[in-house]
């Protein structure tokens, strides 16, 4: 009686974690376009008051995740490279384009720009956060389903 339990219990645990594990790739999402939204506030600021070099703000800045491998790469090599599984091929055209800006003309130009980006940055932020909730407790509860579905099944 008490392995049929602990059975039911480790499957459904099992499924929940498989959910987990699904709704990751909105998770991520969610972290990249956060720190990016962050980044163009930061270097915003850094436009608007010390005006640094771009190698030297870059060295000064902690990323997490895909984000900082991205920074590190494009701090060394100048190059964006975001082949992500998880961004749409615009999003990675968009990021990419807003990284390579990084840098070029004077600093009215680029506050220009990134004055711009700052819009249609959150609005990407919002959305994904907002995915990153909806979907994330869905396939959690689909996996907690699954399991319950599997546990009644088998047991």
């Amino acid at each position: 009686m008490w392995l049929k339990f602990l059975l039911a219990g480790l499957i459904v645990c099992f499924c929940t974690l498989l959910g987990y594990l699904a709704a990751g790739k909105y998770r991520a999402r969610k972290s990249l376009f956060l720190q990016l939204y962050e980044f163009n506030e930061r270097y915003l600021t850094e436009l608007k008051y010390r005006r640094k070099p771009l190698t030297e703000f870059l060295e000064e800045q902690s990323f997490e995740g895909d984000f900082s491998k991205i920074m590190r790469e494009f701090g060394k090599t100048r190059k964006a490279d975001f082949s992500l599984a998880y961004l749409t091929q615009t999003e990675k055209e968009d990021a990419k384009g807003y990284l390579l800006m990084l840098g070029k003309g004077d600093s009215r130009a680029q506050l220009g720009y990134f004055e711009g980006q700052r819009a249609a940055l959150a609005e990407k932020k919002s959305a994904c956060l907002r995915e990153a909730a909806e979907r994330g407790e869905l396939y959690i509860k689909l996996g907690l389903l699954a399991g319950l579905a599997l546990v009644i099944l088998i047991v």
